[in-house]
């Protein structure tokens, strides 16, 4: 039987192969068509941190989150987190929720991944937002926390509990969550595993690697470790990964990387592999796999559902003026 290292080096050379052949998981950001457009031109002003879920009758559930510049007066700075629906294929949404941070007493909200709870309804109801924000001046660093609701309209940040700290699992922020569906139905009937990856920094100016954790339920969390680590080139900064899609004999991840902290907030698209979830190696050793055309390049926050036989992919990309658009493209599917 193959050794995991050895499965690993076969299947980053066919995603390696399909990118040199243009083949999903790359695809062309230029082509892809404006979603959600910032509310202002200028650098700082953004939209985008895009997580979609794909409902059983074909609605598309998006979450995404505006921001305004950090200097601006007052400081909005992720003022705004939603969910969006469409039932036109994903050519347009509108808002059935959405979160002021005022409501939450942070100074910024950040991306946020809306799923339904694991084998039906629990306890709180059966869907689970979770969601990243600063913690309040008390400790000012980021955390992840879960509100639960028996619809997407009906969360409350009044409910939200934690799902993982900074300081409970020593480092010094965490953010970003993503939820997949890792192995199959557990012990007694419970649902299948999640598998759920965050941004992690261990120190206030990095490096910030993607950590996971598992759980059963979707409220109680296991913390793992390391899924993958940062590089050495244009990554050496920050690894996050951002969704996951299978891949020939395994999963191909899109993750965003930086170089530095100057590049913090811009950060480019890169590609990853692995064979369990867990652990993860980078194809994109020299250089990103995706950028935009304009501005400081940044194209982040990738993150791909399957959706009428079709991969589509909603993206954070940088526009001419410096401001950030929520695009949306289609794959072919690998």
């Amino acid at each position: 039987m193959p050794r995991s290292d050895d499965l690993l080096g076969l299947l980053a050379a066919e995603v390696e192969a399909a990118v040199t052949a243009r083949r999903a998981p790359w695809f062309d950001p230029e082509e892809g068509e404006a979603v959600l457009l910032p509310d202002d031109e200028g650098r700082g002003h953004w939209v985008g941190a895009p997580s979609l879920f794909v409902e059983a009758d074909g609605t598309l559930l998006l979450t995404y989150r505006r921001r305004r510049p950090r200097d601006g007066s007052p400081d909005e700075r992720g003022y705004l987190a939603a969910i969006a629906q469409s039932t036109d294929g994903g050519r347009s949404f509108s808002d059935i929720w959405s979160l002021s941070k005022h409501e939450v007493g942070t100074s910024s909200l950040e991306r946020c991944c809306l799923r339904p709870s694991p084998g039906g309804p629990s306890p709180g109801g059966g869907w689970h937002l979770y969601t990243s924000w600063e913690d309040p001046p008390a400790s000012g660093r980021w955390r992840v926390d879960v509100m639960s609701a028996s619809s997407p309209t009906g969360f409350s940040a009044a409910s939200a509990r934690p799902v993982v700290t900074a300081a409970e699992v020593g480092v010094d922020a965490v953010k970003d969550p993503h939820l997949v569906i890792g192995a199959g139905g557990g012990p007694e009937g419970t649902g299948p595993e999640l598998v759920m990856y965050v941004s992690t920094f261990l120190t206030p100016h990095g490096p910030a690697p993607t950590y996971y954790a598992t759980s059963r339920d979707g409220l109680q969390f296991d913390w793992q470790g390391e899924a993958l680590g940062v590089g050495t080139g244009w990554d050496a900064y920050q690894a996050r990964i951002s969704s996951v899609m299978p891949f020939e004999s395994g999963f191909v991840a899109y993750y965003d990387g930086a170089a530095s902290f100057a590049d913090d907030t811009e950060e480019h698209c890169g590609l990853a592999v692995s064979v369990d979830l867990r652990t993860w190696r980078r194809v994109t050793t020299t250089g990103p796999a995706l950028v935009s055309p304009h501005a400081t390049g940044s194209l982040r926050y990738a993150d791909v559902s399957r959706y009428g036989g079709r991969w589509w992919v909603y993206y954070e990309y940088a526009r001419a003026d410096g401001s950030h658009e929520l695009r949306r493209n289609v794959l072919a599917g690998p």
